[in-house]
């Protein structure tokens, strides 16, 4: 079976445990996450959730933290990059390129399974059919351990990889693309589930060794090491939503349809963006209650993956776009 082989591949158990999230098929919600390291529990998981939710699974062990081996409908707690401490696989995602929301083609899907073959003979890995495109997948023979002295520019090593592959096999000829799959966390969907988008299962195509050729590569790229020019803004994350933006829902059509009526073409990180400026030009400028609306928007993507440093990076560009328009 195709979901038991897919954990097996990805051989967390030494290293961690893997987690495992289930995604509401038409809210896009988390309906559950689960920390696993028995097989058998995590092959009844996914088949329990893969009927009405698409199912991912981390791409790299996690620490437990809390129950292992069922699935948590309350807390629904996801792993963060700081979580992860062995990298032992890196992805890339080939997609066609089409209008966000719209499943691919089976020709697109096609062309971007076959892409990753083409590549596969030149960079190895395995080759899955995601159900709406194709992900090129590498496991390491020895994983990388994660530090906090080389945490940042591991990732930044993963990101120069990718861009590299970018550039060298330039997948827009083909009309496709390659998803910067450097997260630490990032969470892949189970091969053998359905992916209810394009409402196709998600498959093996061709597998091939472990190997620690792209780990080897990865860790000698040369990063340059810049000083950032601003210093990061600190603000309490636990601050209430301000009175005046409760205020402003009552009285701010614009903020009150964006608080309750998103649009659907947007990506949660878009509709914060246009929610903060919209708050930004009411006067709400002080970080921390600009932090607390983005934690508490009901369609942002705090609630989706609970990273603070994501709302400190956008209340950052926030108030730096601000001051640029004051100039």
């Amino acid at each position: 079976m195709m979901i038991r082989r897919f954990f097996q591949r990805l051989n967390h158990k030494r290293y961690g445990v893997t987690e495992l999230v289930a995604i509401d098929r038409y809210s896009g919600e988390i309906v559950a996450t689960g920390l696993f390291d028995d097989e058998e529990r995590f092959l009844s998981s996914c088949l329990l959730f893969n009927e009405s939710c698409n199912v991912y699974a981390g791409r790299n062990p996690r620490f437990a933290k809390g129950i292992v081996n069922q699935m948590d409908t309350v807390a629904k707690k996801r792993a963060k990059d700081n979580d992860i401490k062995y990298l032992t696989a890196i992805s890339l995602d080939i997609d066609p390129v089409r209008p966000k929301g719209e499943p691919a083609s089976k020709k697109q899907r096609d062309a971007a399974v076959s892409f990753a073959l083409d590549l596969q003979w030149d960079l190895g890995g395995d080759v899955y059919d995601s159900g709406n495109g194709a992900y090129l997948w590498f496991y390491f023979t020895t994983p990388i351990l994660l530090t906090e002295a080389n945490r940042e520019i591991v990732k930044k090593q993963c990101r120069a990889w990718q861009e590299e592959i970018k550039q060298k096999h330039r997948p827009e000829q083909y009309g496709l693309k390659i998803d910067g799959c450097y997260d630490f966390s990032r969470i892949k969907r189970v091969i053998g589930t359905v992916n209810h988008k394009a409402e196709r299962r998600s498959c093996t195509v061709r597998l091939s060794e472990r190997s620690n050729r792209i780990r080897d590569e990865i860790l000698a790229m040369k990063i340059e090491q810049r000083r950032k020019k601003c210093r990061k803004i600190e603000f309490d994350f636990s601050q209430e939503l301000p009175e005046r933006f409760k205020q402003l829902l009552k009285e701010d059509d614009v903020i009150r349809d964006l608080w309750e009526n998103p649009d659907p073409l947007n990506d949660r990180s878009v509709h914060d963006w246009i929610l903060g400026t919209e708050c930004v030009k009411a006067g709400i400028t002080e970080p921390g209650e600009l932090a607390a609306i983005l934690m508490g928007n009901p369609h942002g993507k705090f609630q989706r993956d609970g990273r603070t440093e994501y709302v400190r990076v956008t209340v950052e560009k926030l108030i730096e776009h601000r001051m640029r328009q004051n100039l």
